[in-house]
């Protein structure tokens, strides 16, 4: 999930989910094994790591498109419309929602089940289908969306969501991510702060690429990541838990944030906090230094002494 371009989501995003609550009225499989961590982590695949370390941290395309994004994509109007829908009279969703997701160009349909109690929207559900929808920014979306009520309370709301072929690219920067897999998604909303939180009970893949850049990441179960938006400073702080494969890097390795990633609504990076990335041998620190640069400190035989250092550009890592 990577963030530079998911202010071109946000708009996209609220309009998804309003369609999606406006629609909705009033046991699984048993324990996995915790995923095997298998990447040894040097000065050869640092950069890689360091990747998708920051890339599965941040909220990203995904999140964003469907409204998890931080910042402006979820808002305390969001989760009033889920509300009043849950007590109002239950509206049937028109099917064609390209004229309201899809204003660039493309299309987009949706569909609605019903299945609470009258007066009740937990477990109610919709699903979208994009066909190259165009959110008028030059966000371009396919594939198929599909939300699930799982909470809904007086400031909050959650929802389990999966995806099927879903992708997103940006036409002004080449960037594009697809996405497979199911997550869970919560928002919170309080006087002056949105938080919303993500978490993986299976797998979530993410294909990327941007340039020459590219890789597969998979979230794993057990995966989290909270994102905490403030209206006054318009900053988001994020930090995120859990194991990451990478195919770029070679394996999977445990994540987890020491310092939360800070960043401001204007800044296309995040200007602080720090990612911890350990593998089956070897660990990485990356730390942030503003929202220009890195610094990255390998430590090979993972003895706690940080044995090489290097400062590199955000444009060279998303």
């Amino acid at each position: 999930m990577i963030r530079p371009p998911l202010s071109k989501f946000r708009t996209a995003g609220a309009a998804v989910l309003a369609v999606l609550l406006a629609a909705c009225g009033g046991g699984g499989d048993g324990p996995l094994p915790a995923p095997e961590i298998t990447v040894n982590i040097n000065l050869q695949n640092q950069q890689q790591v360091a990747r998708a370390s920051f890339g599965s941290s941040v909220s990203g395309a995904v999140g964003g498109f469907t409204g998890a994004g931080s910042g402006g994509a979820v808002s305390p109007l969001v989760v009033k419309r889920a509300q009043s829908a849950a007590l109002a009279t239950r509206k049937r969703i028109a099917e064609d929602v390209s004229a309201e997701l899809c204003p660039g160009g493309g299309a987009a349909d949706a569909t609605a089940t019903d299945t609470a109690p009258p007066g009740e929207s937990v477990g109610d559900s919709a699903q979208v289908t994009f066909i190259n929808c165009d959110d008028g920014a030059g966000t371009v979306a396919s594939g198929v969306l599909r939300l699930t009520i799982s909470s809904l309370g007086s400031s909050s709301i959650g929802f389990a969501i999966s995806t099927s072929n879903f992708s997103v690219r940006d036409t002004a920067t080449g960037y594009t991510a697809s996405l497979d897999g199911s997550f869970g998604l919560s928002l919170q909303v309080s006087p002056g702060v949105i938080t919303s939180r993500l978490s993986v009970a299976n797998e979530l893949v993410l294909d990327a690429s941007v340039g020459a850049i590219s890789d597969t990441v998979s979230l794993l179960r057990g995966y989290a990541t909270e994102a905490t938006y403030t209206v006054s400073d318009a900053t988001t702080r994020a930090v995120a838990a859990g194991p990451v494969d990478s195919v770029a890097s070679g394996g999977t390795f445990d994540l987890s944030t020491p310092q939360a990633l800070v960043q401001t609504d204007n800044e296309a990076y995040p200007h602080a906090g720090q990612i911890l990335a350990v593998g089956k041998t070897g660990k990485l620190r990356a730390t942030v230094l503003s929202n220009t640069q890195v610094r990255l400190e390998v430590d090979e035989d993972g003895n706690g002494t940080y044995e090489r250092n290097t400062v590199v550009n955000w444009t060279d890592l998303l």
